[in-house]
């Protein structure tokens, strides 16, 4: 079982094109694997309503066949679509997007395939009543509705895993932005470097070299280690195209050993020693 660490990664048409992501080494549907969770104090800003809203990050996934969750805002528990509000998932090779009202799913968009351990861009957009996700600046499908999104002050927002302990993520995630209020994208558009706080943006995570819970609108954000594990955790190692160690390595929930590094003018992500 490796644990949550945040990298600087690179690759993505410049130097730095990225400035941080989170890794996720978990094991998927099983049930182990470590995950972030917003503190519950904050969850009014999550209640979409009508609004018009984006959530965007960039991925790098290491399995993108199974029901895997990079981020859930929902119950607990859940036993019908009324005890989640919105959540994004790995479902048969493409990116699944899904809001909630009562026991209806609404503004279900899917991008298409995408790839293993490849980086991409993905933004899905309410404006009005028009759903829209797109794929590195493309829009990749839409949906109707003009119904309101669940909302439960009760409920978890979780990053790498689904509302209950099980389909953790398992792979890369950075710049993760929900902005609650304006629809950025209604149009097809050329993909940011990097996502900045703007207005109404209620979650930005996952962009520090150096902190995997860092957060820019101010909220707190927890790590979560699952009952489930096995072991001692691990570092993981990133691994860019010239093959040395880079970022941050997150240990125990206490403290930070930061390596000296620099970033390449382009790369991949891989992970080793797991």
């Amino acid at each position: 079982m490796g644990i949550l660490r945040s990298d600087r990664v690179s690759g993505l048409g410049g130097a730095n094109a990225i400035n941080g992501s989170v890794h996720f080494p978990n094991d998927g549907a099983t049930g182990t694997g470590d995950y972030l969770r917003v503190d519950r104090k904050d969850n009014s800003d999550f209640n979409l309503g009508t609004n018009d809203f984006t959530m965007e990050f960039w991925f790098n996934s290491e399995n993108v066949g199974s029901m895997l969750f990079p981020f859930a805002f929902a119950a607990p528990t859940v036993s019908s679509s009324s005890d989640a509000g919105f959540y994004v998932r790995f479902n048969g090779g493409g990116v699944n997007f899904n809001c909630f009202e009562g026991n209806n799913t609404i503004g279900a968009c899917t991008t298409g395939s995408v790839n293993i351990e490849t980086w991409y861009h993905v933004a899905y957009v309410r404006s009005g009543s028009t759903f829209t996700v797109y794929l590195d600046g493309t829009s990749a499908a839409t949906a109707s509705s003009a119904e309101a999104v669940n909302y439960d002050a009760g409920w978890n927002f979780n990053i790498g895993s689904a509302y209950t302990n099980v389909y953790h993520y398992n792979g890369f995630l950075s710049n993760l932005r929900i902005v609650n209020g304006t629809a950025l994208y209604t149009s097809n558009f050329t993909v940011p470097n990097r996502l900045e706080a703007v207005e109404n943006t209620v979650l930005l995570c996952c962009q520090s070299p150096g902190n995997v819970l860092q957060e820019a609108s101010g909220k707190s954000i927890h790590l979560v280690r699952t009952s489930t594990n096995s072991g001692s955790a691990h570092a993981s190692r990133f691994v860019p195209d010239k093959g040395e160690d880079y970022g941050t390595t997150f240990e125990d929930n206490t403290r930070f050993d930061t390596l000296s590094y620099m970033v390449p003018p382009g790369g991949t992500t891989a992970e080793s020693n797991r």
